[in-house]
């Protein structure tokens, strides 16, 4: 799954930042999509990174903030897992979770300004 011109897109609280490069470089720049969200998850895998075939088209994110924000990871999850859903039945086709990465994100650029 990606967006027909490749921007990322916002919608039903989610983010779909789509995986533009190569297929040898899918795999960096998805950390460095997850990296921009979350500091330090280039550690979450460690030594065993998740590989599958296809590579992923897209990073789907869901961002919260609060004042217990681990309580947050599973209504998060949930919100993504949803959105597939809604991606399935609105798009026929194998629209798949390959990896999940939970965190602290980092501060947003409209949050810094």
């Amino acid at each position: 799954m990606t967006t027909t011109d490749g921007e990322p897109v916002e919608f039903a609280g989610v983010r779909v930042e789509p995986v533009i490069s190569e297929a040898a470089d899918h795999g960096r720049q998805l950390l460095s999509i997850v990296s921009a969200v979350i500091a330090g998850a280039s550690s979450a895998y460690g030594r065993d990174r998740p590989n599958d075939f296809p590579p992923p088209e897209s990073a789907v994110i869901a961002r919260e903030s609060g004042s217990q924000p681990f309580d947050l990871a599973k209504p998060l999850s949930l919100r993504i897992e949803r959105f597939m859903l809604l991606v399935r039945l609105l798009r026929p086709g194998t629209s798949e979770s390959m990896a999940e990465v939970q965190g602290e994100t980092a501060r947003s650029d409209d949050e810094l300004s």
